[in-house]
């Protein structure tokens, strides 16, 4: 076979036939209307997103940038007890208060990944009360939602939260 390979060198694999339904969205895919039952989980899940926040507004952050999820009766971390460093959460708590607060270059310094979290809840919190008030899922959202999109997000998440954690290692 030559490479690249031309039009005619790929077979489909026997067995398996093309359709239109490989191809996503559908253009038949009509908008999704929410049940009763779901409109109040967006609403729950939207309040608790900016409860969370609302809580984080209240704490006095801690100057050393971590040490503020004390204030919520949470133990020291347990990394910097037995190992002597900090964890990849640590300044979580820090970040969300400083990023509730408006400052967000400082809560970015205290720990990115919260900073991130934080960013994103407040979105969450808004996204889930207008699509309870909203009732229905567009073709755009569910295509958004059920893309790999949010893998992606999720892992950009967690590489962040690694290479902000090995520079504050490494800056101790």
């Amino acid at each position: 076979m030559k490479y690249p390979p031309q039009n005619g060198d790929l077979q489909q694999p026997s067995g398996i036939e093309r359709t239109d339904q490989d191809h996503y969205p559908p253009a038949s895919m009509e908008p999704l209307q929410l049940t009763k039952r779901q409109r109040l989980f967006c609403v729950l899940a939207g309040l608790f997103a900016w409860g969370l926040l609302l809580i984080a507004s209240q704490l006095e952050p801690d100057p050393s940038g971590r040490g503020t999820h004390r204030q919520l009766g949470l133990p020291p971390c347990s990394f910097i007890l037995f190992l002597g460093v900090p964890c990849p959460g640590c300044g979580m708590t820090t970040s969300w208060t400083l990023a509730t607060n408006g400052r967000l270059v400082e809560a970015w310094t205290a720990n990115a990944a919260g900073t991130l979290l934080a960013v994103f809840c407040s979105g969450i919190g808004l996204f889930g009360l207008l699509l309870a008030f909203h009732g229905r899922l567009t073709k755009g959202l569910m295509y958004l939602l059920s893309s790999h999109i949010p893998h992606y997000a999720i892992a950009i998440l967690v590489l962040i939260a690694f290479l902000d954690w090995l520079h504050r290692l490494f800056q101790i």
